[in-house]
Formats: structure tokens, sequence, C-alpha cells
């Protein structure tokens, strides 16, 4: 007999009110999974879970902008070292935002299979990311690298010595995309393995070992940005194999076991052409975003090197805000993918709203901080007069768009975790083709300024806040 089967005495009675007791203690169980449930999805338990994700989000866009920072004072005439340097990184940063499909795509996915018990699937997702990444960037390198000078020369920098600088750092800024765009894989794999905690702690600490290294090469040993760089791809190197490490011997802990014996050989076809397409339209979505980021760079290129060293600095101040912003988001995918996976769409609404508050409060607050601490912020980044007045002139417009930023991030959270691929895609490319691209180009044929630049980049973030608002809202809340 065994040790769940009931005595012989016992009657038909009996055994149905021991069956009785057994449903009880389940739907106890059941209401305490629940009430627990509820609990995580506060506004108190959602903020606290963001911070992990504000932080593995925040901690490389700090890091570009301490290094930002190092550039600007480590040279007597820092003006065209600082152009030279945001040329270079503006290319970089495009490719590897680019490639961001391994990332998003890699996190709602694995949450959504882990939410619905397929641990195939899910298994086939973090190989796949990590492969990919692997020969994106490989691939990436490669191109950029064949390819270097006639990049550089539609950049058209102003000067010899900025074009000169760009091209000796060129290489090295290079030869990080590829350990870059892994580690970028391998944190979204452990976020949809509702590992978060790790990895944020591993990119805080890879971002720190950016940082420091960068500082060490140019400010203390004045090697210059060619040694800087170097010693930047080596960290993201070691960071990457570390990543990949952590993925492989932290699986989620409901499917452990079943994830160590699985071949994915029970996946259907069908998955692995919807991971494709997803990852296509993710893609197509970061080469439009990308592209238009990486185009402000085009356009203010030809303005000269203090107009170009401002617009590093506005860039990456929009890039640390946004991205703060975008842990927010990190927890909408992570958790709204999970609970619809598992059908809990009554919850997804309650996400959806402590998100939306946390997402507006997050970008006043980050807009007031900007404008209280502008004078200190802006010398903080260069000591050139010319560049300090048109950052100056651009301020305002930074500081009333990083609410509308805030919310554009934590809704591209949600659109993901609901697998919007095909909606992203069409809603940016409606964005750049129908208001970005012509507001650019009637900038730079008619009132070619940095500030008149910026604002396009505005109108594009003004659409894409609206049109995730409505595939919420007015799509997708009635379904929930």
């Amino acid at each position: 007999m065994s040790a769940v089967s009931a005595p012989d005495h016992v009657t038909p009675s009996d055994g149905i009110i021991m069956a009785y007791a057994r449903l009880e203690e389940r739907a106890d169980a059941d209401a305490d999974a629940a009430a627990e449930l509820d609990a995580s999805l506060s506004l108190g338990a959602i903020a606290r879970a963001s911070l992990p994700a504000i932080l593995n989000n925040v901690a490389a866009p700090l890091a570009a902008a301490a290094q930002l920072s190092c550039v600007g004072f480590s040279f007597a005439a820092a003006t065209p070292t600082v152009a030279a340097y945001a040329a270079t990184n503006a290319v970089i940063t495009f490719v590897a935002s680019v490639a961001n499909f391994v990332i998003v795509v890699t996190m709602a996915k694995a949450g959504h299979a882990l939410g619905a018990r397929r641990w195939d699937e899910l298994w086939l997702t973090v190989l796949s990311a990590l492969a990919a990444a692997t020969a994106v960037g490989a691939a990436c390198a490669l191109a950029l690298w064949l390819l270097r000078q006639r990049v550089l020369d539609a950049l058209a920098l102003q000067t010899a010595d900025e074009a000169r600088q760009a091209s000796a750092y060129w290489p090295y800024a290079v030869l990080r995309l590829p350990p870059l765009l892994l580690l970028r894989a391998a944190s979204g794999a452990l976020v949809g393995f509702q590992h978060l905690g790790v990895a944020s702690a591993l990119n805080a600490l890879a971002a720190a070992a950016d940082a420091l290294a960068f500082f060490a090469l140019l400010v203390t040993a004045a090697a210059g940005l060619p040694a800087a760089g170097a010693a930047v791809a080596a960290t993201s190197a070691l960071a990457a194999v570390a990543a990949v490490a952590l993925v492989l011997a932290l699986p989620p802990e409901a499917a452990r076991a079943e994830l160590r014996r699985c071949r994915c050989t029970g996946v259907p076809a069908a998955s692995t052409v919807e991971l494709g397409c997803a990852s296509f339209d993710v893609l197509l979505r970061s080469v439009l975003l990308s592209g238009s980021v990486l185009s402000l760079t085009f356009a203010v290129a030809p303005l000269g090197p203090a107009a170009l060293a401002a617009h590093a600095v506005l860039l990456q101040l929009w890039m640390v805000a946004s991205y703060a912003a975008d842990g927010l988001a990190d927890v909408g995918t992570m958790l709204g993918s999970r609970l619809l996976g598992a059908g809990q769409t009554a919850r997804m609404r309650t996400l959806t709203r402590h998100l939306a508050a946390l997402g507006v409060a997050g970008g006043v607050g980050l807009a007031l901080l900007l404008a209280a601490g502008r004078e200190a912020i802006i010398r903080a980044f260069t000591r050139d007069e010319a560049s300090i007045a048109l950052l100056a002139a651009a301020w305002p417009l930074l500081c009333a768009v990083t609410p509308v930023n805030a919310i554009v991030f934590v809704y591209d959270g949600l659109l993901y975790a609901t697998q919007s691929f095909k909606f992203i895609r069409n809603a940016l490319a409606l964005g750049v083709g129908l208001i970005f691209a012509p507001a650019l180009a009637l900038v730079v044929s008619v009132h070619h300024t940095l500030l008149a630049v910026w604002m396009a980049k505005v109108a594009l973030n003004v659409w894409r806040c609206s049109t995730a608002l409505f595939r919420i809202h007015g799509q997708l809340w009635k379904s929930w």
C-alpha cells in the first residue's frame, strides 16, 4: 500500500470527506499563492523589484557618461577628442542597439515559456539568443572594420584632428562589439530566468570595470584613446564569459531538472519559426530606432566639433534618463510575459497601471533633477564655452521630454510582454518615415542647428508614446 492510499477501514463517505479535505488544502495553497502574487504586484513591490532592473539598465550608460567626462577633461584641447570619441561611439552604439533584438526577444519569450512551463522552448530561446549574439557581433565587427574609412568619410568630421583621432580609436572600439552583444544576450536570458538581481550585479560590475579601465589608461597612464578602447574591450570579454557561465549554471528553480535533461527535441518547428519572426520584427524596429539616433550624429557633425561635443553630452544624458526608466520596462517584460503565459490577464491590468504610475513619477523626478542640476551637470562634461552655450540652449527640451521618454520605455516593456512585435515594428516605421525623416530633412535644409535637430527626435518619441498607449489601452486592455 502506498503512503497516500486510504486505510482499509475507511468508508466511502470517509473517502469523500478526505477528498474534500485535500481539495480544501489545495484551495488554501492556491489562495496563499494568489495572495502572494497580488502582493508582488503592489506599487511598493514593483518599485522594489525595479531597483535592480534600473541598475541593470543604467550601469552601461553611466559608465559611458563617465568615459565621456574623462575624455572631456583629459586633454588640453579636448573638444576635437570628444568629437572623435562621440562620432566613433555613435556608430558602435548604433550597431549594438540594432542587435538589441537578442535581448528583448529573449526576455519576452523566455518569460512567457517559463510562465507556461514549456521547458524545451525556454532552453531553445536561450541557446538561440546566445548563438545569434555571437554570430551577429563577429559579423558586425568585421563589417565595421572593412568599411571603416567609408563610414568615417560619411561622418564628415570637420577637422583633420577629429578624423585622425577617430581613425586611431576605431579598431579598438569595434573590437568590443562581439563580447558586448554576447553579454547583453546572456543578461537578457538571466532576466527571462527571473534572475534580475544576478543580471544587475553582473552588469554593474562590468560597467564599473569598463569605467575604471578607461580611466586608468586614458587619465592615469595618459595612453590615449586607442589603449583605453582596448582595455574596455578586454573587460567586456571577461564579463561576457562570466555571463554565459551564469546562464548555464542558473536555470530557473522550477525548471532546473527539466532544463538539464532537455535537448530541445520536443520543440515544434512552429516555435522556432515564431522565434525567428519575432527576432526579425524587433531587428527591423532596432534598425529604425537606432538609425534615428545615428542620423542625429550625421546631421550634427557638419556643425563643427563644439556642436558634436554638445550633442554627445545630450545623447548620453538622454540615454541615462531613458534607461533608468527602462528598468521598469524590464520588470514589465519579465512579470508581464509570465502573467500572460499563465493566463493571469486580470493581474496584467494591475501590473500595467502600477508601472505606468511609477514611470510617470520617475520621469518627472528625473526631469526635475536635470533642471536643478543643469550647471553642475554641464560642467562635469566639458570646459568648452561654445559647447556649454549649446547645451544650455537645448536643456529645457531635454527636461521637457524626459517624462515622455519614461512612458515610452515603460510601455515598450509591456508591449514586449504582450509579444506585440509586429505592432512595434510597424508603428516605428510609420513614425520614422512620416515624422522623423521629413522633419530632420527640413531642419538640415532650412534651420540647421543642434536644437532643431533634436526637436525631430523629440517628435518621434511623442509618436512612439502615443502608439504604445493606443496598443495597450485601446486594443489589448479590453481582452484582459
